[in-house]
C-alpha cells in the first residue's frame, strides 16, 4: 500500500486507518492549513485567509510530492478558525488558547503513533494567531521528539516587509513604481496583496468596488493598541491599497513564496533545524503569547501580595 500512494497528495479523511498505518513514519509529511473567517473590507469575502491557507497548503503538498516523491504527503482538511481578528459582522472569533490547544491535540493525535513531520500553513497575520501556531508546533515537537513547524510566520513578515520586491518586480509585466514599493509595507489587510490573491483564486467573489478603494493606512501604535483600528477614522475594514491589485501581482508573489517555502522544507526533510527560519518576530514579544495578560496580572498580584505581607508583619 505504501508504494501505491507514494508520490501523491493524500487527503487524510479519505484514508482508512490501515492505509494510514502502513505509511513510513519517518518520511510521511502532514500538511495542516488553518486560518480564520474574518471581515476583509467591503470588497472581499470573509474566507480570504482560509482560501489563501488552503491554496498554499495544496501547492506545498504538490510541490513536495513532485520534488521528493519518496515522501508521502497527507493533507489535513482546512481548519477555518483563528484568533486576533478584526471584529465586524461575519468575523468568527476564537480564543488564542483554543487555537493553540486545538492544534496541539490535532498534531498529537498523529505524532503519538510515530509520525514525525508536520507543516502548519497559515494565511492570517494576526500576531497572537501566528504565535499560537508556533506555540503548538514547539510543544508537540518537544513532547514527541518530532519536527512540527508553522512555516508561514516569518516568511509572511519577510514578504510584507518588502524583502522580495525585486524578485516580484522581475516577474511582473510592468515593474512597480518606487511609490508603490514603498507603500507595500503598509499593505496589511485586504489591500493590494490579498485583493490580488482573490482575483486569482476567487475572482467571482471580488466586488469591483475594489478599483475605487484608495489607500488606507494605520500607524504602528494604532495597530498595537486599537483592536478594530481598520474601522476607525472612517476606514472601511481594510489597510492597504486594494485599487492596485492584479492577478499578475498575485502570481509573481506566489512564485517567490513557493520557492522560499520549499527551501525551508528541503532543510527540514534533510534533518536540519529550521526553527530560526520559521520563528516570527511576534514570537519574540511576550505580549503575543497565550495567556500573557493573565500571567502578567497574576505575577503582579503575587508580588504585591508578598510585599504587603512583609510590610505588615
Amino acid at each position: 500500500m505504501t508504494q501505491q500512494i507514494t508520490g501523491k497528495v493524500i487527503n487524510l479523511e479519505n484514508l482508512s486507518f490501515p492505509q494510514l498505518d502502513e505509511l513510513d513514519r519517518k518520511k510521511t509529511v502532514f500538511v495542516f492549513p488553518i486560518s480564520p473567517i474574518e471581515e476583509h473590507g467591503p470588497h472581499l469575502p470573509l474566507g480570504v485567509d482560509a482560501f489563501t491557507a488552503k491554496y498554499f497548503a495544496d501547492q506545498l503538498a504538490e510541490d513536495i510530492c513532485r520534488k521528493w516523491p519518496e515522501h508521502p504527503v497527507v493533507k489535513h482538511p482546512l481548519i477555518p478558525l483563528g484568533c486576533c481578528v478584526l471584529d465586524n459582522t461575519g468575523t468568527i472569533t476564537i480564543r488564542q488558547s483554543v487555537i493553540r490547544d486545538l492544534l496541539v491535540d490535532a498534531l498529537s493525535s498523529l505524532a503519538k503513533y510515530g509520525f514525525t513531520n508536520f507543516i502548519i500553513v497559515n494565511g492570517h497575520g494576526g500576531g497572537g494567531h501566528v504565535v499560537a501556531l508556533e506555540e503548538a508546533a514547539r510543544k508537540v515537537s518537544r513532547k514527541f521528539k518530532c519536527k512540527a513547524v508553522s512555516i508561514t510566520g516569518k516568511l509572511a513578515y519577510r514578504f510584507l516587509s518588502g524583502e522580495f520586491m525585486d524578485e516580484i518586480d522581475s516577474a511582473l509585466p510592468k515593474p512597480l513604481s518606487a511609490e508603490h514599493r514603498k507603500d507595500f509595507v503598509n499593505d496589511l489587510h485586504a489591500g493590494q496583496w490579498e485583493t490580488s490573491m482573490m482575483l486569482k483564486l476567487k475572482p467571482e467573489l471580488v466586488d469591483p468596488v475594489y478599483k475605487t478603494l484608495n489607500g488606507s493606512t494605520a500607524t504602528l501604535k494604532e495597530r498595537l493598541t486599537r483592536r478594530n483600528y481598520a474601522f476607525e477614522k472612517g476606514r472601511q475594514g481594510y489597510i492597504g491599497f486594494p485599487d492596485r491589485a492584479s492577478e499578475a501581482f498575485a502570481e509573481a508573489s506566489i512564485s517567490v513564496l513557493r520557492k522560499e517555502t520549499l527551501a525551508i522544507v528541503e532543510k527540514m526533510l534533510a534533518g536540519a533545524d529550521v526553527l530560526d527560519e520559521v520563528t516570527s518576530p511576534a514570537w519574540k514579544l511576550p505580549i503575543f503569547r497565550t495567556h500573557f495578560w493573565a500571567k502578567a496580572i497574576l505575577g503582579i498580584t503575587t508580588v504585591l501580595t508578598l510585599l504587603l505581607y512583609f510590610l505588615l508583619r
